[in-house]
């Protein structure tokens, strides 16, 4: 049954301006110096008489289940009209984001690089301590979590509070913003996995394709004017990762030149496509010259005015005619997948590797620089113990009908093959897709990248394997395939 169709839209700030934060991201601790561009939280409320979903797109490097968990307890308490259980809280994956944790609180799946984690597994009288001297009046983890939380639940109110009837199309553009970032290259005769195509190594192949394709909805109000867009995009948010400094990145560029367009009151939904694999940086040609640099400003600029351009081009050049009129149905799903577990061979060896490394050193304090060298066997170590009473990782998917459009989320750094088998095979006329989506459980890689190694395909920062990424698409396409089929 078609539905008349009621949305709202907000944009809160979530970075906190009078105190500095850690920065998200990378393995060493960052500390912001200013505020480049803040990071917000843009939301936008959807409901018809018959069901609601509420999209919230977060400048941050992930959504941890703890801090749904916070965001969508405020909201029932300020708002019982508001079904939490249809609330989708993702990222853009932005690594110049606010850091925010909880301490002594379950995370779905425990990181082996995490100092007190690790430090379980160091021999005795030996620990891993983070050295950097931090501000005094610096936003600790847990009071950036309760801010971040709090921002949330009150722009996903406010924009429930926004609803007015409103219009709607799909949209579909397209502009180069992603790049596969695992190349295939030889060195000594054994292949090797890098991420610069380098001049002191042999370079053979990209191992992934990318994706230029943007799905989009775009928004109208009643006098069909545009008023606000989702877009979906195969690219983390993250040019500007190196920087000590908080930036919304391409993301915060993007918003500013669609609102210089449209007007300050356009709404902007960013969204994480499946890009596990990806990076806003071409790996054949970075530091070449060729383009504005894509770890600095420049880029965020030059990729911010790409991706404003190819949305307002699709607003401009749309042919289908805005609708008040959709089916919407929504459901949020827990599916249990096969965790990716070591062998005791691998776990001995990770041992060995990792006890001879301290003796090496000969050293009570470990820091940093100890934890790049030998995160891989730390993690091992530390999971192995962990995976004695784990089979199984539950992860939160939302599945949303939206007229002949599927939206479709999943809680990994996915990798771009398993979303586009998830397009190809749905029977939506399009499918848009949202990764990184309440909660965050590491990179999920192919079958193909597993084999070759290299970050990104670790046990460590991968507790589902390709096994079950296979399973995450059959259980994502048998939900989406089920709200399709004919009565």
């Amino acid at each position: 049954m078609e539905e008349k169709l009621l949305i709202g839209f907000s944009e809160k700030s979530i970075t906190p301006e009078d105190r500095p934060v850690c920065l998200a991201g990378q393995f060493h601790t960052r500390v912001s110096e200013y505020i480049e561009t803040p990071c917000m939280v843009n939301v936008m409320a959807i409901e018809t008489s018959k069901d609601q979903t509420i999209l919230c797109s977060c400048d941050l490097g992930g959504t941890s289940a703890y801090l749904v968990k916070c965001a969508r307890e405020k909201i029932a308490a300020k708002n019982p009209e508001i079904d939490v259980d249809k609330i989708i809280i993702s990222a853009t994956h932005t690594h110049t984001g606010p850091l925010y944790t909880a301490p002594g609180q379950p995370a779905t799946r425990p990181s082996g690089m995490s100092y007190p984690n690790a430090n379980t597994i160091m021999p005795e009288g030996k620990k891993f301590v983070n050295q950097t001297v931090l501000p005094e009046n610096i936003l600790t983890g847990n009071e950036c979590l309760d801010f971040i939380a709090e921002r949330i639940s009150d722009a996903v109110c406010e924009a429930w509070a926004n609803r007015k009837h409103s219009f709607c199309a799909p949209g579909f553009g397209r502009a180069s913003i992603g790049y596969c970032r695992r190349m295939y290259r030889t060195n000594v005769g054994v292949a090797r996995l890098g991420y610069k195509a380098d001049q002191e190594a042999v370079f053979k192949e990209v191992e992934g394709g990318s994706d230029t394709g943007i799905e989009m909805l775009l928004i109208y109000d009643n006098m069909h004017k545009p008023i606000g867009v989702v877009a979906s995009v195969a690219c983390p948010s993250q040019i500007v990762e190196f920087k000590n400094h908080v930036s919304s990145d391409y993301w915060g560029k993007t918003r500013m030149f669609l609102k210089e367009h449209f007007g300050e009151d356009f709404h902007i939904i960013g969204l994480c496509s499946a890009a596990g694999d990806q990076s806003p940086r071409d790996q054949l040609r970075w530091l070449r010259g060729v383009e504005p640099s894509m770890a600095d400003i420049e880029g965020t600029i030059f990729i911010g005015k790409r991706l404003a351009n190819a949305i307002i081009e699709t607003f401009e050049t749309s042919k289908t005619a805005p609708s008040d009129k959709f089916e919407l149905c929504h459901k949020k799903e827990v599916f249990n997948l096969p965790i990716n577990k070591l062998t005791q061979e691998e776990y001995e060896k990770a041992k060995e590797t990792l006890y001879k490394y301290v003796e090496e050193e000969n050293k009570d304090i470990f820091g940093f620089t100890d934890m790049v060298r030998i995160h891989p066997e730390v993690g091992r170590v530390f999971l192995y113990e962990w995976q004695k009473a784990v089979d199984t990782l539950p992860a939160e998917v939302h599945i949303v009908r939206f007229g002949d459009m599927a939206i479709a989320t999943n809680p990994f750094e996915l990798f771009l093959d398993y979303g586009n088998q998830i397009k190809v095979r749905s029977k939506a006329k399009q499918t848009m897709l949202i990764q990184l989506a309440c909660d965050t459980l590491g990179y999920l890689p192919t079958a193909k990248a597993e084999p070759m190694g290299g970050y990104g395909t670790s046990i460590v920062s991968c507790p589902i394997g390709s096994k079950g990424g296979a399973e995450l698409v059959e259980k994502t396409l048998e939900v989406i395939n089920s709200m399709y089929e004919k009565a």
